[in-house]
């Protein structure tokens, strides 16, 4: 996306994997604009957590959305609280007021 000339909004748990990435990206295409929010989507239990902690992103406007969020456990039987995790952090992305 930064080739093509999109500037980027990185969010993830980790604080120092958003930092390489944006070096990284930055160094590759100098001209993008590249920011980063740090946030566990895993701990946001609620619509208050979830509106305080993407209380700035939300009034970015987005032209294109890449959900790279998940939370899988492979070759286990899952309940039901275990399913809803996972489809509400794959889905976090389309919650907007």
């Amino acid at each position: 996306m930064a080739k093509e000339g999109f500037d980027l909004l990185l969010v993830s748990r980790s604080t120092e994997k958003l930092n390489s990435a944006k070096e990284k990206i930055q160094k590759a295409y100098p001209q993008t604009k590249v920011e980063i929010s740090s946030i566990d989507l895993a701990k946001l239990t609620t619509e208050a957590h979830y509106n305080n902690a993407f209380k700035e992103i939300l009034i970015k406007e987005v032209s294109i959305l890449v959900n790279n969020v998940g939370y899988y456990n492979a070759g286990i039987s899952v309940g039901t609280q275990i399913t809803l995790k996972t489809y509400s952090l794959n889905n976090s992305g389309h919650r907007r007021n």
